[in-house]
Parts: C-alpha cells; structure tokens; sequence
C-alpha cells in the first residue's frame, strides 16, 4: 500500500489539534524531528493547553518569537475544543508574527487513510447528524481533492457519498450503518483518533503556503449557536 511522506517543515511548526476526542499539541523541526504532547483531558484543556505548548517548545530549546508557522484544525469539532484551539494560534501568531495556517478536521481525518480510494470523513454531530465530505483518491501532485464540500446531515443522508469509499472518523462504531457497511456498499470502515500527525500529513503545501490573516480565522462548530439555529427555523 502506497503511503504519503511525512512532511518536513521548512520552519519550527507548532501544530494545534484540539477539535476532537484527544485534544494534543505537535512541534515538527526542519530535518523532520517531531514531538508530541499527551493528550489533554476535556475537562482540563482551558487551563493545560498553553502550558502544553510551552512545554513543546522549551524541549526542542526555542521559544515562542522562534516558531515560523502554527498549523491549526479548525473543526468541525467540539465547542470547548475548537474555540481553545483557534484562540491559542491566532494569540501565538499575533504575538510572534508567525505564519498562521488552517485546515479542518475532515481534511486531516481524510489524510489519515489510504491514499489510493475514496474517502469519506465523519464527525459526529448530535441530533442523529454527522458532520462529513468525501475526497476523491490522492493525486499526483500529493492532494486529495475534496469531491462534496462539508455538510451536516442525518446518517441516512450520507448513503451515496458513502459507496466506494472508506469511512473515517471518530467514533465511527456509532454511525448506524456501521454494523453492516456492505449494504452501503463501503470499502471499509476505521475508527480513527485525530491527533496533529494528521493535521501535518494533510497540509501538502506546508512549505510555500501562504499565511492567513489572525482576525479572519473563524472556527466550525459541530452544532450552529442558538440565534443561527431560529434564523435558519431549526429547533
């Protein structure tokens, strides 16, 4: 089975990957060193997530004016998670002029799967819905193209994105029909836990991306805040 380099980052990347079940930090080095920290108990991430990140750094001897690039999973995940995540690395890259880069979790979930078939991703979303896209097979240039653009849906609602493809996601064992993916027709089924490993693999253009702009970064929720929900008529 073919399988996708790790990439080597052209600066001290810091690599934030909060969004899902296991909220936990990375650093990856030019020459392709790479540390990780422990994954970050829920009910503690408010208060170890700042600490986690100083801990990465002062082990690999820099500090925090040194990171050239901070990498970031913008969700769709969960409140705490994504908010913690999001604020830590537009506060870093406005404290260090970092290069600030984003990807979402279904893209980083999609990474994490053979590179030659189809994909779908899935997040669990509350209400019966799950949160997904599917991505065609990984190209030459080293991109996997996302085919459907992200969507929140009941489960049953996800049955022809699903044929032919692989599904990933957390939790993946609660998706109804993953008892019995043949009748979906799906080539197989893996729960995965999204760590920053994830998060690195799947930004291809890690070296010559350009930043984005701190202020315009915004988070994807799993679920839409109360007022989005009235204006869309949605209980």
């Amino acid at each position: 089975m073919p399988t996708r380099p790790f990439p080597d980052p052209v600066d001290p990347t810091l690599v934030v990957a909060t969004s899902g079940d296991a909220a936990r930090l990375g650093l990856g080095l030019p020459g392709g060193a790479w540390q990780e920290s422990e994954a970050l108990a829920p009910n503690a991430r408010g208060r170890d997530l700042v600490p986690a990140a100083q801990a990465l750094l002062a082990a690999a001897g820099l500090a925090p004016r040194e990171l050239g690039t901070v990498l970031v999973d913008v969700g769709p995940g969960s409140f705490t998670g994504v908010r913690l995540g999001v604020t830590l690395a537009k506060t870093l890259c406005f404290a260090t002029n970092a290069r600030l880069l984003a990807l979402t979790s279904l893209e980083a979930l999609a990474a994490a799967a053979p590179p030659e078939a189809p994909v779908l991703a899935l997040v669990e979303a509350g209400r019966g819905t799950w949160y997904g896209a599917r991505f065609d097979p990984v190209g030459a240039t080293g991109h996997r193209p996302q085919a459907t653009p992200p969507d929140r849906r009941l489960a049953d609602a996800w049955c022809d994105d699903a044929k032919e493809a692989i599904w990933i996601g957390e939790r993946l064992e609660r998706f109804p029909a993953a008892a019995d993916p043949e009748t979906w027709g799906a080539r197989a089924v893996r729960s995965h836990v999204l760590g920053p490993r994830d998060v690195l693999l799947a930004y291809v253009d890690l070296a010559t991306a350009p930043g984005r702009a701190a202020h315009g970064l915004e988070p994807c929720y799993l679920q839409p805040s109360a007022p989005e929900r009235a204006r869309r008529g949605e209980p």
